[in-house]
């Protein structure tokens, strides 16, 4: 709830919203990863604002760690309601061995 504030207080907070970290950067974290099971590692991503993932790069990226990871990726996207707006899947890809 706002508080009866001169309007240039409120603008003041969105514009030092611009420079938070959290607006700026994808707020994603690793929510579980299955040891005893297939290894596979979760990651979740909170949409801030609706600004989702974008999906070539999110998919490049999640490719790279499924690859160093050696075992699957999956990341979900979610809004402040928890409702899943994307999913991806990444398995890693095999890697020749050289003798």
């Amino acid at each position: 709830m706002r508080f009866p504030l001169p309007v240039s207080f409120w603008r003041i907070c969105e514009l030092a919203r611009q420079h938070d970290v959290g607006y700026i950067d994808p707020n994603i974290e690793v929510v579980d990863v299955d040891l005893a099971g297939d290894r596979r590692l979760m990651l979740r991503h909170a949409v801030v604002k609706g600004a989702q993932l974008n999906e070539v790069d999110a998919k490049r990226v999640l490719q790279h760690l499924a690859d160093l990871w050696s075992y699957d990726v999956s990341l979900v996207e979610v809004d402040a309601t928890d409702t899943v707006l994307k999913e991806y899947v990444v398995n890693p890809r095999a890697i020749a061995v050289a003798a």
